[in-house]
């Protein structure tokens, strides 16, 4: 429409293939830029001050992705959205992540289907910090919650109740392990909760007690 010089149909991707418009400041600093394809803008950026991402907004592959960046430009979170095709108002998260000062993943959650699957959390060295997976629906919704050392080994595992998200009820079998990877305790529980038996090992895996533990919090030694 508007002709030379603007070319406003090359700016909006009507011309076979994407394009790159680039955004200035009153000061006629380069701050951000847009492509766009068949009209539709496919991507997007802006830049701080200092000229480094300070937003990304891209869509590839009918998966919508945004990144945050710090004031040196390292990305500190990052959100994936599938697409819609015909609604882009109904897309659904399907992963983000976040990451420290340094670039280092720290957190790592991810959908299905609108719900969440999985929860991660790391150290900034790199190792696994916790990990919570989620199933099942309505009252027999459960999570499987694991934290570990910084050494990578397992700290801690179990699952539990999720279909009341104002309380959680410990299920099955809960154990600890020491940072060398032993198991040191072993708590088990009925369908409502309950701690049933308790069982605790030295570090040499040397059992030094097993309990039978009743509703009243008493206790007595297990016997088969």
């Amino acid at each position: 429409l508007l002709a030379a010089p603007a070319e406003d149909a090359r700016w909006c991707g009507f011309s076979g293939s994407a394009s790159k418009v680039e955004l200035f400041s009153s000061k006629g600093v380069l701050n951000g830029s847009s492509s766009y394809l068949a009209g539709k803008r496919i991507r997007h950026e802006t830049l701080g001050e200092n000229g480094k991402p300070d937003y990304l907004d891209e869509v590839s592959g009918g998966i919508h992705t945004e990144r945050h960046f710090n004031n040196a430009g390292v990305k500190r979170r990052e959100i994936q959205w599938k697409l819609d095709s015909e609604n882009p108002r109904n897309s659904l998260k399907e992963r983000e992540q976040e990451f420290a000062d340094s670039g280092t993943l720290t957190r790592d959650r991810q959908w299905s289907a609108g719900k969440l699957v999985t929860d991660q959390s790391y150290y900034l060295n790199g190792q696994p910090r916790s990990k919570n997976e989620f199933g099942g629906e309505g009252d027999s919704a459960w999570q499987q919650a694991t934290d570990y050392f910084d050494n990578g080994k397992v700290s801690r595992t179990g699952r539990y109740s999720a279909g009341n998200r104002y309380r959680q009820l410990p299920l099955g079998t809960h154990q600890r392990f020491n940072e060398a990877g032993k198991l040191v305790a072993e708590s088990s529980y009925d369908d409502r909760g309950r701690i049933t038996r308790e069982k605790t090992w030295d570090a040499d895996g040397k059992l030094l007690s097993d309990d039978a533990v009743f509703e009243d919090g008493s206790r007595k030694a297990y016997s088969k």
